[in-house]
């Protein structure tokens, strides 16, 4: 037929067909792929290996040139902490081999005030503290040393605080000496036998105070009696065994010597766990006493025993040596047991 365009075979009007169906969904992908890919991704090459410069197993550290030494494979420098010199100050600072950093200072050891052995516990350096801290609560300027405590800030302690017995007794050397009732009496009437006696039982501590830094001497009465009299009797017994003190060590430590009345009694429950010497007292027999009464079970004994020894126990004088003042140096042990 003329003029008409050729017929197309059904096989490629198929083709074209799939074609404008096709084509619009593979250019819809292609844009889709494109605006949810971030921008190319670069391929990690594998790293160089890098040779170790030094070898840390060697002994010889070759490879490192001085100073430095080699640490992990690399040659590096050795960074030393500063340390502080003699005298310089080390709070919170290391001080140079074999100082010791002491009150804020790198003192040498043979300049370091050591603390005596009897005050290396735990319990005596606690009580030491807790004195140092009622000293200078009551006294200004005290600079924490007990040395400084003068007798009447000790008087004062001692009168109001009832727990003062209590850290007296976890002192090492801390002893008693007892009086019968009414002596001595205000002529001083006593026994050349009896004062010998006294004096004798306290040649015994000699050593003991002879060691110390100070002495506190404290004279005690039985709540009996009025306020007065009892004052006067403590004043008499402190005086008496600071004068056999003084006549057994003669220019000894400095004595500290104090007398309290009936401010407060002294229970023999407290005074059995505090008071750890025998007794001094002015006969054999009285002192055994005493030791077989605080070492039996205090709440059998009957009442009229119980208030007799709660009365001598009162009728006393306590000493105490004082071995260290607070201050010293106290070395870390070489072994600490569990």
């Amino acid at each position: 037929m003329s003029g008409s365009s050729p017929a197309v075979p059904r096989v490629q009007r198929l083709a074209l067909f799939g074609v404008g169906v096709l084509a619009p969904l593979a250019i819809a992908l292609v844009v889709n792929v494109v605006l949810t890919s971030g921008p190319p991704r670069e391929v990690a090459s594998a790293p160089e290996r890098v040779e170790a410069p030094c070898d840390a197993a060697r002994l010889d550290m070759q490879g490192c040139p001085p100073p430095t030494h080699c640490v992990a494979g690399r040659c590096e420098p050795l960074r030393f902490p500063v340390r502080a010199a003699a005298g310089a100050a080390c709070a919170g600072e290391l001080c140079e081999p074999g100082l010791e950093c002491f009150a804020g200072i790198c003192t040498a050891p043979e300049e370091l005030p050591l603390a005596p052995m009897q005050c290396r516990s735990a319990a005596v350096q606690a009580a030491i503290a807790a004195l140092r801290r009622k000293c200078q609560g009551q006294e200004s300027g005290a600079r924490g040393s007990l040395d400084r405590c003068e007798v009447a800030t000790w008087e004062k302690m001692s009168a109001t605080d009832p727990g003062f017995l209590e850290l007296l007794g976890r002192l090492p050397g801390a002893f008693t000496v007892h009086f019968p009732a009414d002596r001595p009496d205000p002529r001083g009437r006593w026994t050349n036998a009896v004062r010998a006696d006294y004096r004798g039982q306290l040649a015994e501590h000699v050593a003991r105070l002879r060691a110390a830094r100070q002495i506190l001497i404290i004279g005690r009465a039985s709540v009996d009696g009025g306020t007065e009299r009892n004052r006067e009797l403590a004043e008499r017994r402190s005086e008496l065994v600071v004068s056999l003190v003084d006549e057994l060590l003669p220019g000894g430590p400095p004595i500290r010597r104090w007398s309290l009345a009936s401010e407060y009694g002294l229970a023999p429950e407290r005074f059995k766990v505090d008071v750890h010497e025998v007794p001094v007292t002015w006969s054999a027999g009285r002192t055994e006493w005493i030791v077989e009464r605080l070492g039996s079970d205090l709440k059998s004994l009957p009442g009229s025993e119980w208030q007799e020894l709660h009365s001598m126990i009162n009728r006393v004088v306590l000493v105490v040596p004082l071995y260290c003042d607070g201050l010293e140096f106290h070395p870390t042990p070489a072994f600490q047991g569990l």
